[in-house]
């Protein structure tokens, strides 16, 4: 009943009232909720995607790793992930094919193992033998992916994202161990 006359009042005084309210206001409120965190999210033929670029060790430690937009180039991002590695061979895959590429990595005194790309005009030799050690990390990723949680991206902002790749894989890790 109170309410009844409150509506009453509020229409008489013209004032506006929105039925089923407790306050005086015609819209919802302008405050907007703020997203937190950093989310790394892109565009591509797939829809909205992420990629997850790993440094792995050819004992399967994990030693470096971001996230970029699923639209971005693979080798944009190369130099970056593999500016802390001196004096290896580092395995990737086509992706990663470019000429500036392999000459930051021999200038770190690496041996680059990358497979050209079928659109080249030179072919590229690389060590093949070396090359099939890529499986181990094919095999790590798709273990990581066995994890809803990643394979969906549940994780919003990219900091948790990355802390739940670590953690798998580190139960990765534990599960070698044991085993």
């Amino acid at each position: 009943m109170e309410s009844l006359t409150r509506v009453t009042e509020a229409k008489s005084n013209d004032d506006q009232y929105c039925y089923g309210r407790q306050h005086y206001c015609e819209n919802a409120s302008t405050r907007r909720w703020i997203k937190r965190g950093v989310q790394t999210k892109g565009r591509s033929a797939g829809g909205i995607t992420t990629k997850f670029h790993l440094v792995i060790t050819a004992e399967g430690h994990l030693v470096e790793g971001f996230l970029t937009g699923g639209n971005v180039n693979d080798v944009t991002v190369a130099n970056e992930l593999t500016k802390d590695i001196i004096g290896y061979s580092v395995i990737e895959d086509m992706g990663y094919d470019s000429d500036a590429h392999r000459e930051y990595l021999k200038s770190n005194n690496n041996i680059p193992v990358i497979p050209g790309r079928k659109n080249r005009k030179n072919k590229i030799t690389y060590d093949k033998p070396l090359y099939k050690l890529r499986r181990k990390i094919e095999i790590f990723f798709g273990k990581l992916k066995e994890n809803k949680r990643l394979a969906m991206r549940y994780d919003k902002s990219d900091q948790s994202f990355l802390s739940f790749i670590a953690l798998a894989a580190m139960k990765i890790l534990l599960k070698i161990i044991i085993s």
